[in-house]
């Protein structure tokens, strides 16, 4: 199974970029009009973030937000076209605010989110900063070996989600960078509920954890797509870490920080954002059970 993705990986390769352009556009209008995968859950999701806009509106966004992801899926496929000509495919802005937070000596640690082609904008990371570390959750099989060489390929080094820590804290004795994406849902083991589009959101709390531990800078890297084939990861200045009254109230406090910076960067671009993902769907024990079931 393996060889067939790296088969459709050169195959796709080959594609000049309107053929991409052209086919994400007819699979995106074919599964928003016709196969509707998780359209009702991307419906809800932009309801939620988008109350003031309209339902047309709205249905324009999610049309166009499914074009996005077949093309980011195509794009995944073709990383080892886009390396040959790295630094034309994507544009890494404001960089030196990674190096300022590198300079402190305690590692980096970078929060990041599904927008634009998030697995290029990571590339981008490993390609002007090496070394750079990125949590993931597995996936399947020979997926995940299709991913790991991608990824590799890249300059990346993966530290698979389950047991990390240790992983993550040696990265940043050695003063690397580790790449965190904090815009999935999370199990309440792992999380704290915060605010995001205005109704809280079960988020890993692991990225607070590590920088109240370390002291390590906490900066975010932004991607997003420029145009056909053209990516842009945009670097922010590293965030300043807040204390609050507890250790628990900082991890919740400094949680919310990093999701609203998130939050931000969807509300900018919103059609490059993963809709399909149910953001929500660990709900506050307080939720009543006829609401959390219509949310799951």
């Amino acid at each position: 199974m393996t060889g067939l993705l790296r088969l459709l990986s050169w195959f796709l390769g080959l594609w000049p970029e309107a053929l991409v352009t052209a086919v994400a556009w007819a699979l995106g209008g074919l599964w928003w009009h016709v196969l509707r995968y998780r359209r009702r859950v991307m419906q809800d999701n932009l309801r939620q973030a988008f109350p003031e806009r309209s339902e047309a509106e709205r249905a324009r966004l999610g049309r166009a937000a499914c074009t996005h992801l077949v093309t980011t899926l195509i794009e995944v496929f073709r990383i080892p076209r886009y390396r040959r000509r790295f630094e034309q495919a994507v544009r890494v802005e404001d960089l030196e605010h990674f190096h300022a937070a590198k300079a402190k000596g305690k590692g980096v640690l970078c929060v990041s989110g599904h927008l634009g082609n998030w697995e290029l904008g990571v590339a981008g990371v490993a390609a002007a900063a090496a070394p750079v570390h990125l949590v993931v959750k597995r996936f399947g099989p020979a997926m995940e070996r299709f991913m790991t060489d991608l990824r590799q390929g890249s300059g990346l080094s993966v530290i698979p989600a389950d047991g990390a820590v240790r992983p993550i804290m040696q990265a940043l004795r050695r003063n690397e960078a580790v790449v965190f994406v904090l815009d999935q849902n999370a199990t309440r083991s792992i999380g704290v509920f915060v605010d995001f589009f205005g109704k809280p959101a079960c988020t890993m709390s692991g990225l607070a954890v590590l920088a109240e531990r370390t002291g390590a800078e906490v900066i975010a890297a932004v991607p997003w797509r420029e145009g056909p084939g053209r990516h842009v990861l945009t670097v922010l200045p590293a965030i300043p870490f807040e204390r609050q009254a507890d250790r628990e109230e900082t991890v919740r406090h400094m949680t919310q920080v990093y999701t609203r910076v998130i939050e931000d960067a969807i509300k900018a671009r919103p059609a490059q954002w993963f809709w399909t993902h149910k953001r929500w769907r660990t709900r506050p024990a307080s939720t009543p059970a006829s609401e959390a079931a219509a949310d799951g």
